[in-house]
């Protein structure tokens, strides 16, 4: 199955939850896609925009959906996990330095030299890796797609599937959605070099507890970004001319 299948199956179920729920729920990708260049260059970008695609723009949606299809069908939620676990093993390897002394890291490289030599072959056939990388991901997001469609068939199930949807993202708060905001008042205050990752690290659960203060997530988005803007200015001072 083409990175072309990929991408429609990503849009029907952008579609189809956009239309049932009235929100965005899985935002564009901006990396550029893989195109018609091959290759082990086309497969690692390949790897990239599909990590992209899972991790970032489709969560916390992705996750709650996966709860739904683990309550429904614990088979098609082990076929979604292990698509998405190869993805992120992938990525990791191309993309880390994985460590001799950390057993996580070990084993991520092995399960990405495992995934490689049983898609790729001795000669690592790269076209047929980009494939199979593009086809589990396309299963994938089908099964999440089928089962959403199921929990909304009727109009009293899709009420209650929505609503309850809906409430848990108003509670979720990803990691990264905080990183933007930090790297806008670090540029404010002419920080250069600033670790954003490592700084949030530090602030996160606090910031997570001021967000539960609202009743919707636009004021809560506000506070946090008032509190960041304030607490980096007086932890680091003003921009020096």
């Amino acid at each position: 199955m083409s990175f072309e299948a990929l991408i429609q199956s990503a849009d029907r179920l952008k579609a189809t939850l956009h239309a049932s729920t009235g929100r965005h729920l899985l935002a564009d990708v901006s990396l550029d896609a893989p195109g018609d260049s091959q290759g082990e260059a086309a497969f690692i970008r390949s790897v990239l925009w599909c990590y992209v695609l899972w991790f970032e723009a489709f969560q916390p949606a992705g996750r709650y959906l996966m709860n739904i299809v683990r309550n429904s069908s614990p088979e098609d939620q082990k076929a979604a996990s292990r698509a998405f676990q190869d993805v992120q093993n992938l990525r990791t390897f191309h993309t880390h330095n994985l460590l001799p002394s950390s057993k996580s890291d070990q084993h991520k490289l092995n399960q990405a030299k495992a995934w490689l030599a049983q898609n790729g072959g001795t000669e690592s056939d790269w076209d047929r890796c980009t494939l199979k990388l593009c086809s589990g991901l396309t299963a994938a997001l089908d099964i999440l797609h089928v089962h959403w469609n199921r929990v909304t068939a009727s109009p009293e199930d899709a009420f209650t599937a929505i609503q309850m949807l809906i409430d848990a993202l108003e509670r979720e708060w990803e990691p990264h959605l905080f990183d933007h905001t930090i790297e806008e008042a670090a540029m404010s205050l002419g920080l250069s070099g600033f670790d954003v990752v490592k700084y949030r690290g530090t602030r996160l659960e606090d910031w997570r507890g001021i967000t539960g203060l609202f009743l919707d997530r636009k004021s809560a988005e506000n506070a946090v970004r008032r509190v960041i803007y304030q607490e980096m200015a007086i932890k680091f001072g003003p921009a020096q001319n």
